[in-house]
């Protein structure tokens, strides 16, 4: 009965820990997919 206890309570701290984590590697991605995929568009229309 304790070892659930821990797991729910595990469970209810870590789960909003990781939905903050994965808006971050969201954002982070769609960042990275900009700055690498901008300049590229430039480059194009330039020539």
């Amino acid at each position: 009965a304790a070892l659930t206890q821990f797991w729910s309570l595990a469970l209810a701290f870590l789960t909003p820990a990781f939905d903050h984590l994965i808006g971050i590697l969201l954002i982070v991605i769609s960042v990275s997919c900009t700055m690498y995929i901008g300049p590229d568009k430039e480059m194009d229309d330039m020539n």
